[in-house]
């Protein structure tokens, strides 16, 4: 094998010495463009011929690179030596071009190859003998039989490495020191991540890492795959499809999915290269790149490795808006939204990114139009609970629940949902006040901008509140009811004032109507005689725990949140608590004793017992709704303790004066007995 290639090789340079000098340049420069990447252009070959191990290792005044696949064939030589010349399949494997290996030619002045039966030297020395009369000669070009002294003197851990199954070796002597030491420091871990084979990387440098990645199916689609070293781990959900991948980082201790940084974000052309995806997430495929396998190159094959990308994003939106089981469904959300404003991209040099996004909206409008989105003006839950009876596909309630995310649809094709599309379920579907207020709001804005006519709207629809209950108009007269005062000030704050409410009903069912089922006066702002302050703790039996007894076991630490401490205070008396502070719902904290007693807690911290607090109106009406089960938790919290106040039925129990910053409801009169709990 090394004798045929070798003479054809000599005869051609003979012939044209300064196409071997020519040859040489061409491969500085290659070297040069691959700078910090001759490890992982060796790795990436080493999956290719199937290897699970990798191994880079300093010996004596010499560096090895070992790996357990495959060993060298004829074909194999002859691509080493001609530029361009590999026999690889793009698609099929990960190295193509041919010209990967010249990368080290940055690293040693000897490059010796044993794999198998061949054993070879590549020497500028040796081959400036055989070809005197070229002016210079490119190492990888002429390959000589293997210096028997270099074979001598690494023989014995050579043979080492072969009990441990490394079955090809390459040996660089005359080393370029400063080189080498930057290869083991820039070593990227997430190299492995996209890899077929390889499940071990070892380097023995200065010092020993050791780089190991594992891959569990979830399911035809999804591998779980975690990336270890001896200071590092990290985990990733990989979808692959079509020979093409997108990489999720998932947090290890939580196990959500969490967003990468613009930087991290990085396009992979089986091996990572400096471009940004435009979204949190890592991608791979067959992207050309240019010789430095940093920056993505747009051929017609990066336009085809971009659309198959786009599809199987796509295919996980689609999944995620069909409430499909998915390892985290929000976190992938997340991590799908672009990092920056898609519009802008059209202003902006062409970009992977850009080329990216554009293709998941091509992708996407084949589906996502087809889904409805949430109004701003109907909060999350009745909207669900309303376009279950309609005739919409309403998008899920993750696109509200994660940033961004609306907005994301509606650049992807879809549209808001109106009270068109819901009327025909507002009849059968049992709404929140909240909800009714916000439809009735709504409607009185059509019909106040002419957009609707008061004809189009059913007065059998059941969006009014009397006696704390859904009613219609049409119930209303028929039972001689009259709609709750609060529900007319709640309908007030979200639209144009009390008066809107009056126009509404007025246009809808005429004067008479309108006169026999609203209040004549605004609902009063006076509350029940102030309650005893040392009544409050009482009134909640003071939260009976699992044993009947309270743990004196609590986790409270200075650096916490008021709702994460009173979540922990909850949880040592025996109730299972959810912080659910974020989804602005109209209470911080939701609790459940073994019982089943629920509790909902709204925290207000305050610095002294006489500052006054605000309610919202959506806190303010669901505590109307919750009742008794509803607390106000006034947190105090000092130096080493913190102290908590606990009011029931709020609307009930409080003077709530109504003030016009953003109809807030303030509280300055309230009972404060608190516990004292002490800070670690």
């Amino acid at each position: 094998m090394l004798e045929e290639i070798r003479r054809s090789l000599l005869g051609e340079a003979r012939l044209s010495p300064k196409l071997l000098s020519d040859l040489a340049g061409l491969e500085n420069y290659v070297a040069e463009s691959y700078d910090s990447r001759s490890f992982i252009e060796l790795l990436q070959n080493a999956d290719d011929a199937g290897s699970s191990n990798f191994l880079v290792k300093r010996f004596q005044q010499y560096l090895i690179i070992a790996n357990n696949g495959h060993v060298f064939s004829k074909s194999d030589l002859e691509a080493i030596c001609r530029s361009a010349a590999s026999t690889k399949q793009r698609g099929n494997s990960i190295g193509y071009r041919g010209i990967g290996f010249k990368s080290v030619v940055g690293l040693a002045q000897e490059v010796h190859i044993i794999s198998g039966k061949l054993e070879a030297t590549f020497s500028k020395k040796l081959t400036l003998n055989d070809i005197p009369q070229a002016d210079k000669v490119p190492l990888l070009r002429i390959p000589h039989p293997i210096d028997p002294a270099i074979r001598s003197e690494t023989l014995e851990e050579i043979e080492r490495l072969m009990l441990q199954d490394y079955s090809t070796f390459f040996i660089f002597n005359g080393l370029a020191a400063e080189s080498i030491d930057h290869e083991f420091i820039s070593f990227d871990q997430s190299s492995l991540l996209f890899l077929k084979n390889i499940g071990k990387v070892t380097l023995e440098g200065r010092r020993t890492d050791e780089f190991k990645i594992s891959r569990d199916a979830w399911d035809d689609i999804f591998l779980l795959s975690t990336l270890s070293s001896s200071s590092s781990l990290s985990n990733w959900i990989v979808a692959t499809e079509n020979c093409v991948s997108v990489a999720f980082y998932q947090d290890p201790q939580t196990e959500k999915i969490e967003v990468l940084s613009e930087s991290d974000a990085t396009v992979h052309a089986f091996l990572p290269t400096h471009e940004a995806t435009g979204l949190g997430i890592k991608v791979n495929g067959d992207i050309s790149t240019d010789p430095s396998r940093t920056r993505v190159v747009f051929d017609q094959r990066t336009t085809d490795g971009i659309a198959y990308i786009a599809k199987l994003v796509s295919r996980i939106i689609n999944y995620i808006m069909h409430d499909a089981p998915l390892p985290d469904s929000k976190g992938m959300l997340a991590a799908l939204l672009p990092l920056d404003d898609p519009r802008l991209h059209k202003l902006q040099r062409k970009s992977f990114k850009s080329e990216f996004i554009s293709a998941i909206q091509a992708e996407c409008e084949k589906f996502i139009p087809g889904f409805s989105l949430r109004p701003s003006w109907l909060n999350p839950n009745d909207f669900q609970k309303i376009s279950e009876k309609s005739a919409i596909i309403a998008a899920p309630k993750i696109i509200s629940d994660v940033d961004g995310a609306a907005n994301f649809m509606r650049y992807l094709g879809a549209k808001e949902a109106g009270l068109k599309d819901l009327s025909n379920s507002l009849q059968n579907t049992e709404i929140t006040i909240n909800g009714c207020s916000e439809i009735v709001a709504e409607l009185i804005r059509l019909c106040d901008t002419k957009q609707i006519y008061p004809v189009s709207i059913d007065t059998r629809w059941p969006i009014f509140i009397a006696n704390g209950a859904n009613i219609s108009i049409d119930h209303a007269k028929l039972n001689g009811l009259m709609i709750d005062a609060d529900f007319v000030d709640l309908v007030g704050e979200r639209s144009t004032g009390v008066g809107g409410l009056t126009r509404l009903i007025k246009s809808v069912a005429g004067n008479e109507t309108a006169l026999r089922i609203l209040p004549t006066t605004p609902a009063s702002n006076t509350r029940p005689e102030q309650i005893e302050k040392s009544g409050i703790l009482q009134s909640i039996a003071a939260f009976p725990s699992v044993n009947g007894k309270k743990s004196n076991t609590l986790n409270l630490k200075k650096w916490r949140g008021a709702e994460e401490q009173l979540r922990n205070i909850f949880e040592a008396e025996g109730w299972t608590a959810i912080d659910v502070s974020r989804q602005n719902i109209g209470y911080d904290i939701e609790c459940e004793n073994i019982e089943g007693k629920k509790l909902f807690i709204e925290v207000k911290l305050i610095e002294t017992p006489t500052q006054p607090f605000i309610m919202t109106s959506n806190e303010e009406a669901v505590a109307r709704q919750k009742g008794d089960s509803y607390l106000i938790a006034i947190v105090k919290q000092s130096g080493d303790s913190i102290e908590v106040s606990f009011i029931p039925n709020p609307t009930k129990n409080l003077e709530l004066i109504r003030q016009c910053r953003q109809w807030v409801w303030e509280c300055s009169n309230y009972p404060y007995n608190p516990e004292i709990y002490c800070l670690q």
